[in-house]
């Protein structure tokens, strides 16, 4: 289910950014990891998914830490709830909120842990 939502999440950021993977380029890696129960870690403007990976999973150091997403773009988002989170890509800190609010949605208390642009 969360594979599910993390690839809306994409889609939904690639629309928000018009298509375009040129703007995703001059700007950078983004990635997120989570262990599913709080912690996390996340990485921007990397020069390369491996790089991006890396930080974001070095910065999350709990037990059961994964990559959730990995993509070209300025900025990412993670917000977390009660009972949920999301973490959602896009062009500017705004659209990578609303990308990851709409799948923390589903419970209460969603509010933003943390938004970055590289």
């Amino acid at each position: 289910m969360k594979r599910a939502r993390l690839a809306v999440v994409a889609a939904v950021s690639i629309l928000a950014m018009g298509g375009s993977g040129v703007f995703a380029q001059e700007s950078g890696w983004v990635a997120v990891a989570t262990n599913g129960h709080g912690a996390f870690g996340y990485a921007y403007g990397k020069s390369s998914a491996d790089a991006a990976r890396e930080t974001a999973l070095s910065g999350c150091g709990a037990p059961g830490c994964h990559i959730e997403v990995v993509q070209a773009a300025r900025c990412f988002a993670y917000v977390k709830g009660d009972q949920t989170y999301g973490v959602g890509v896009g062009p500017s800190s705004d659209a990578a909120i609303g990308n990851a609010t709409k799948f923390c949605s589903t419970g209460p208390g969603c509010r933003t842990v943390k938004a970055g642009c590289g």
